[in-house]
């Protein structure tokens, strides 16, 4: 049996099971949120017989009700169709009031299943339980830093050969510094510079353990930072401050070894000493805690 579309009386049915659907709609959100224990035991997929949907701008409310209006109830007007043939109002208006009431209820389950995932994930990765979920994990994939060049092998090799020539010389200056301390006393007298009982010892056990660290690779940044100040103070204080920098029948000029000693401690500054030390063991495993790669 099929309706015809220009007939008031089923044009007025239209307007008035649209009408009551969103009236219905209103009703229920004003009874307050959804009892999540009392609707566990509805069935997760309802079905319905097959209702034909009528367009928006052919259905239009008494009283002036526009087709936006309408379309906020559109469950209420998919009742109407070739499914509500022999079907009174209250009837259309009861399946639409069920149907609107279904769908909040599967919603607010949905609701509430994902609070609860999200709660007990977040607790387990408090305890340390799982791993992050795949969005984060997907955020520190994109954020994952490249491996740097100092690490790799043969810049690792160059480095390595370079931090412990500075630390043989570093070593040798150390060593003859404290086996002969009244003579460096006295260099450090002719200079001017004071605390005499301790400052010979205190440079020379300095060097010495600068050129160990530099050897392991231990903090071969702060290291490098020192031996760069104390090469820029024995060019200032003793080599340039006292004799002319070029002197006739010299090779080259005053104070190379410093300038080179200057020049190197800045270098391992802004480099570091690469991935063979205890510096790049230490920043692998900070990588790998981090994003999971060395």
């Amino acid at each position: 049996m099929s309706h015809d579309r220009n007939d008031p009386s089923f044009r007025d049915d239209q307007a008035f099971g649209a009408q009551e659907g969103l009236h219905g709609r209103e009703g229920f959100q004003a009874e307050g949120d959804v009892d999540f224990e009392a609707t566990q035991a509805l069935p997760t997929e309802i079905h319905h017989e097959p209702t034909a949907v009528l367009p928006v701008d052919e259905v239009q409310g008494a009283g002036g009700a526009t087709a936006a209006g309408v379309a906020g109830g559109a469950v209420g007007a998919t009742a109407v169709g070739a499914g509500s043939a022999g079907r009174t109002p209250s009837e259309i208006d009861a399946d639409v009031v069920r149907s609107q009431r279904e769908a909040e209820q599967r919603r607010a389950i949905e609701d509430e299943h994902r609070r609860r995932r999200e709660a007990e994930a977040a607790r387990q990765r408090a305890l340390g339980v799982v791993a992050a979920p795949a969005q984060e994990q997907a955020h520190a994939a994109a954020v994952r830093p490249t491996k740097r060049t100092t690490d790799k092998w043969l810049p690792s090799l160059g480095l390595l050969l370079f931090r412990w020539v500075i630390a043989a010389i570093l070593g040798i200056r150390g060593y003859q510094m404290i086996t002969d301390i009244p003579a460096t006393r006295d260099l450090m007298a002719r200079i001017g510079l004071p605390y005499l009982d301790y400052l010979p010892w205190a440079l020379a056990i300095a060097l010495l353990l600068g050129a160990l660290g530099l050897v392991f690779g231990f903090a071969v940044r702060i290291i490098g930072l020192c031996v760069a100040a104390l090469a820029i103070c024995v060019l200032v204080m003793v080599k340039w401050g006292v004799v002319p920098i070029f002197q006739s029948g010299v090779t080259g000029f005053i104070g190379e070894l410093e300038v080179l000693l200057a020049a190197a401690g800045l270098l391992l500054v802004t480099l570091g000493g690469g991935a063979w030390g205890i510096d790049g063991g230490w920043r692998r495993n900070r990588m790998r805690d981090k994003y999971g790669v060395e």
